[in-house]
């Protein structure tokens, strides 16, 4: 997905896209690393870029009635009429060389549906699945503890409910939220 900047890589890239608006020169300077990143604006000491730390599941059960959180960050205040855009990813495995498990994932905010949930099978020959889910959404009123997951299920038809039917990987998911 990422080969026309192999070098910087997944994470990496979204770093760049969600911190760029928010560097700046240090005057005089313009060397390799003499920016700064600011996570900080305006009066009130909001930061405004947030990111998930860590996958809270490292797998997902067959046929499980509810979605499981996979990626989850907090942010405790939002504005009235402020945009949160946000950009989740994870990463699922197959561990079978017959099974095809669908892995179904989407956003919520506040445990409401931010997008619509979209599915794949993750057959034995990929292995591997990466999932990149991207959504916007405006606050109506102000809003304390906003909660923004990335959350997904599995099923296999061939598989009996409580078996395993797709590993997560750990390390390979961030949510990002950025409140403009």
């Amino acid at each position: 997905m990422y080969s026309w900047f192999p070098a910087l890589g997944r994470i990496g890239l979204q770093t760049l896209l969600f911190t760029a608006p928010l560097t700046v020169a240090v005057p005089g300077s313009l060397e390799a690393g003499s920016f700064e990143r600011v996570s900080e604006a305006g009066p009130n000491d909001r930061q405004t870029v947030w990111k998930s730390n860590g996958e809270k599941a490292s797998q997902l059960m067959s046929c499980a009635n509810a979605y499981t959180t996979i990626l989850s960050v907090t942010i405790p205040s939002v504005s009235a009429g402020q945009t949160l855009s946000i950009d989740a990813d994870m990463e699922a495995t197959n561990p079978y060389r017959s099974a095809s498990p669908l892995l179904a994932t989407y956003i919520t905010i506040n445990g409401t549906g931010a997008d619509d949930p979209q599915d794949s099978n993750v057959t034995p020959e990929m292995h591997h699945m990466d999932v990149t889910r991207a959504a916007f959404w405006q606050a109506t009123s102000n809003l304390k503890n906003v909660v923004v997951q990335l959350v997904a299920r599995a099923c296999d038809d061939s598989m009996g409910p409580g078996q395993v039917a797709l590993q997560v990987d750990q390390g390979y998911g961030i949510v990002f939220v950025k409140v403009d």
